[in-house]
C-alpha cells in the first residue's frame, strides 16, 4: 500500500512538472526588464517586450536560456531609450524605428555583420561601427540628426538607400563619389539620366541607379570591382573589364535585364551572361580604350572618408 502511495505521489509530481513546464513554454513572462517566451527545446527563448530604462544592452542570455530572437515590436516606438549596445553574439535584426529619443547605437568589438533597422529616429546622432565589421545590413532612414559615421576600413558592403533622408547623406550630397571602408562606393551623386562612370579603385557598389527615361545610357564598371548589385534598365549598355566577382547581381529589382553587356572575350562577365541568358557582346579595342580612360579619369573625383 505504501509503495502505491509513493508511486502515485511521483506521478502527481511529474504531472505537476509537466503542467508547470507547459505554462512556462506557452505563455509569456516578465523576467527583469524583458518579456520572454521560452522555446519548446527548453534551451532558448525569444523576447517580446521591454520595460527597462533608457540605456539598453541587448542580452544574449537570460538566466539559463540563450536569447534566440527579439520580436520586432520589442523596442519599436519606445520613448525612453537613449542608447543601445549590440553585442557581437546577437546575429538577428533589431528594430528601433520610432525611438525618437534614441541618440546612440553602438556595435560591440568583434561584430562582423551590423544588423539594425532604424527609421524616424529624429534624435539619433551617433552610430559606432568597430573595425572588423564587413557588412552593414539594415537601414538608417529618416534620421535627420545622424552625424558623419566613421566606417571601418574592413567594410565591404553597404547601400546608399539604407541612408535615405538621413543627415549622413546630406553631409556628402555634393561629393560625386563618396567612398568608405574597403573601397565601398556608398554615395554616387552624379546624374542618373546621363552616362555613369564608376571610378577605378572602387571594389563594391550597391545601387540600382534608376533613371527617368528609357534613353540610351552607358555605364562603365572598373575591373577593380568585385561586389556589384545593380539594375540594368532598358536602353542601358554596361561596360566591364576582365576582373572576377565575389558577388554579382545585375537584376536587383527583378525587372529583367533588357540592356546590353559588353566585356572582354572569355571574361568572368561573359560566362555570367551565358549562364543567365543576358545579351552580351565582346568589347572592341576602341570600347576598351574608352572604358579604361573613363574609369581611370574618374578617380580624381573620389572623396574618401577621412
Amino acid at each position: 500500500m505504501r509503495k502505491i502511495k509513493i508511486v502515485l505521489s511521483l506521478i502527481a509530481v511529474c504531472i505537476g512538472f509537466v503542467l508547470l513546464a507547459s505554462k512556462l513554454i506557452f505563455q509569456r513572462h516578465w523576467v527583469g526588464d524583458y518579456q520572454v517566451l521560452i522555446d519548446k527545446n527548453l534551451k532558448t527563448l525569444s523576447i517580446y517586450g521591454y520595460r527597462g530604462d533608457e540605456e539598453v544592452v541587448i542580452p544574449t542570455e537570460i538566466g539559463l536560456f540563450e536569447v534566440k530572437y527579439i520580436y520586432n515590436d520589442t523596442f519599436k516606438d519606445n520613448l525612453d531609450i537613449t542608447s543601445v549596445l549590440i553585442p557581437k553574439e546577437y546575429s538577428a535584426y533589431l528594430d528601433f524605428s520610432g525611438c525618437i529619443n534614441l541618440k546612440k547605437i553602438e556595435f560591440e568589438e568583434g561584430t562582423m555583420v551590423a544588423k539594425v533597422c532604424v527609421s524616424e529616429c529624429e534624435s539619433l546622432e551617433e552610430v559606432v561601427i568597430p573595425e572588423g565589421v564587413e557588412i552593414i545590413s539594415g537601414w538608417f532612414i529618416n534620421c535627420p540628426g545622424l552625424g558623419d559615421i566613421k566606417f571601418p576600413s574592413t567594410l565591404k558592403k553597404a547601400r546608399k538607400h539604407d541612408f535615405d533622408n538621413s543627415n549622413l547623406y546630406e553631409i556628402h550630397k555634393n561629393e560625386k563619389y563618396y567612398v568608405v571602408g574597403d573601397g565601398v562606393l556608398l554615395f554616387f551623386n552624379g546624374d542618373y539620366n546621363q552616362d555613369i562612370v564608376v571610378p577605378k579603385g572602387v571594389k563594391s557598389f550597391d545601387d540600382y541607379i534608376p533613371k527617368d527615361e528609357v534613353d540610351p545610357r552607358k555605364v562603365f564598371i572598373p575591373d577593380t570591382i568585385s561586389i556589384l548589385r545593380t539594375q540594368i534598365s532598358d536602353g542601358d549598355t554596361f561596360y566591364f573589364g576582365d576582373g572576377e566577382f565575389e558577388s554579382l547581381d545585375l537584376d536587383c529589382l527583378e525587372h529583367g535585364v533588357n540592356g546590353t553587356i559588353i566585356a572582354p572575350a572569355d571574361s568572368y562577365v561573359e560566362e555570367y551572361c551565358k549562364e543567365n541568358g543576358y545579351t552580351f557582346r565582346v568589347m572592341t579595342d576602341e570600347e576598351e580604350k574608352e572604358w579604361r580612360e573613363k574609369t581611370e579619369a574618374a578617380v580624381s573625383e573620389i572623396t574618401y572618408q577621412e
